[in-house]
């Protein structure tokens, strides 16, 4: 078996770019990529699953369960959602899962984590959405076009599928993600004329505000533009006006990058249960895979790696596993598990399975292999 390999650029292609904090200069050199993951509390759950079984993640409303999401095979086979639960257990039998709230958190981290090997700048969107400022990465990675490529493969890996959309402003990028149209504007004037006409349903504010602009006769973005500012102010908020001038770039749009925590922990669930300790193979293959992403960004080296299997009535069946020397090399560390795994029968089916690095050391390459360092001469 394989490790899903990070997308890491070759030694020559490195230059080293800055870390430092971002002037009012630079802003002008921003260049953001948004990625929308509209299935990402059902692919958390099913990444690890033979993608052909039909799955939903259910909801509950008023007594009564219905499909929130369906994966691929069970929208192929006429599963839809917004359907009762037993409606689509007539068409077909599909494997029903719920929410895992704290999974999708720690995964979302992950995931956070993983594209800091783009750029030193991820800021978490809301509804399970990255925005990554590009700007800086695009020669290092070949160009705009083979990055955008390298990322969209990186999280198909993963086990998601993502909408994506490059422009000069992290709002506007956020929204033409959710159009899914994969467009990229490099140009601010060419991305103000496609948004002010896109329709005001694209508009990130409250439904109830798109609704009192459409009783105006308001359509489009840009018709909502073409309105007084301070009318806009006085009937929807001082808040309002400012979403379109992010929105636009007309005024700074600020934002919180992600941060790397002090030590790796993270989890994948298993809700279909798993008794065999091969199946777990593909699991612990996600958590190494994220754990070399997590090494290679902080320039550290593990020897260390604490496993819990979580079973029935939260039984947990702790594995810890040494290894001969400090590295990131998760080639090496699943060669390990494997020959762990098969000394070890599982003590009862496993529901959860977690990997938890706390011993961590600074790599003797670390000079080398820090892409976003200010460079010195």
């Amino acid at each position: 078996m394989n490790i899903v390999p990070s997308v890491f650029p070759r030694p020559h292609d490195i230059s080293m770019l800055s870390n430092d904090k971002k002037t009012n200069s630079d802003a002008q050199q921003e260049l953001w990529l948004a990625l929308y993951l509209p299935h990402f509390s059902l692919e958390v759950l099913t990444r690890n699953m033979d993608r052909k079984e039909p799955c939903v993640l259910a909801s509950s409303s008023n007594g009564c369960s219905k499909i929130e999401l369906c994966n691929v095979s069970a929208a192929a086979l006429g599963v839809r959602v917004g359907s009762s639960i037993q409606t689509a257990k007539l068409i077909v039998p599909v494997r029903v899962l719920e929410r895992d709230k704290s999974a999708e958190a720690a995964a979302f981290d992950g995931l956070c984590s993983w594209a800091l090997q783009f750029t030193p700048v991820v800021v978490k969107s809301s509804s399970f959405g990255l925005l990554l400022n590009v700007g800086s990465s695009v020669k290092l990675f070949g160009g705009l076009d083979s990055l955008v490529n390298d990322i969209r493969i990186g999280v198909r890996r993963l086990g998601y599928r993502a909408e994506y959309a490059v422009a000069p402003t992290p709002l506007a990028a956020r929204v033409l993600s959710k159009q899914s149209l994969g467009k990229v504007f490099l140009d601010k004037e060419q991305m103000k004329t496609f948004i002010n006409g896109l329709s005001i349903d694209a508009l990130p504010v409250k439904d109830k505000q798109k609704l009192e602009l459409a009783t105006l006769g308001v359509k489009l973005i840009g018709d909502c533009r073409r309105l007084p500012r301070g009318g806009l102010s006085e009937r929807f908020s001082v808040a309002f006006v400012s979403t379109l001038d992010r929105l636009f770039g007309d005024i700074v749009d600020p934002q919180i990058g992600f941060q790397l925590p002090n030590f790796f922990e993270s989890e994948i669930s298993l809700p279909w249960g798993v008794e065999n300790s091969y199946a777990l193979l593909t699991a612990m293959q996600h958590l190494l895979s994220e754990l070399q992403t997590y090494l290679f960004n902080r320039r550290l080296v593990t020897n260390f790696l604490q496993w819990e299997l979580r079973g029935d009535c939260q039984e947990i069946d702790k594995r810890s596993i040494s290894l001969r020397e400090t590295e990131r090399d998760t080639e090496s560390m699943l060669l390990l598990v494997r020959q762990i795994l098969a000394q070890k029968n599982l003590k009862s089916t496993v529901y959860a399975i977690s990997l938890k690095v706390t011993d961590l050391y600074d790599s003797k390459d670390s000079e080398s292999t820090d892409l976003f360092k200010k460079k010195t001469h």
